[in-house]
């Protein structure tokens, strides 16, 4: 494990998430495991249960009822003190605020789930669509074209907004991803 890398899961974040948030197939599961991988920290999806009836409104709330029990399962908590990296999740507040009705913001959720480091996987719509078609990613309730297209709309609207600023990464080119992403941690660290 090279010097950049230990660094790295040592980073200082309150609470220690690093966030892969984006729309279904954007590839958040192939950069999470890789960066867990990498890392030597856990990649955890949200929900924790995929439960392919699930609309839009219980996708969000089944996200937010489990993140909230793994922080106090892994007694993670916003509380002075730095963390070091625990996990890698993916999707995080963002994909709550963005799957809520009526729509939240980031800083409203961020009220009941602390904020992370936040990746957003800006993968093109004809790509998504392809992985949904004929890739590995299962279809589900949410992958529906409005519901993707709303959810879309409202991340376009939270990027930028509400004190979110991701680091936006192709999710085409997932060498160059990972290397934005590493990057983006190692000016997070705080000594």
């Amino acid at each position: 494990m090279s010097v950049q890398v230990k660094q790295l899961t040592r980073l200082k974040l309150r609470p220690p998430v690093l966030a892969l948030e984006g729309l279904s197939a954007a590839g958040k599961d192939f950069l999470g495991v890789r960066l867990s991988e990498i890392l030597g920290v856990p990649y955890i999806k949200f929900p924790l249960v995929d439960d392919p009836s699930r609309d839009r409104i219980a996708h969000a709330e089944a996200c937010k009822r489990d993140m909230l029990e793994i922080m106090r399962a892994m007694n993670h908590t916003t509380a002075p003190g730095a963390k070091h990296l625990g996990f890698i999740a993916g999707n995080w507040s963002v994909a709550c605020a963005a799957y809520s009705e009526p729509q939240m913001t980031v800083c409203e959720i961020s009220l009941e789930i602390p904020k992370a480091l936040s990746v957003f996987v800006e993968t093109p719509r004809p790509v998504r669509q392809w992985r949904l078609e004929y890739g590995v990613a299962r279809r589900r309730a949410i992958d529906d074209e409005q519901v993707q297209a709303c959810v879309e709309y409202q991340y376009d609207k939270l990027i930028g907004a509400d004190d979110w600023f991701p680091v936006v990464v192709s999710g085409i080119d997932f060498q160059s991803d990972l290397k934005a992403i590493l990057e983006h941690m190692s000016r997070e660290i705080r000594l």
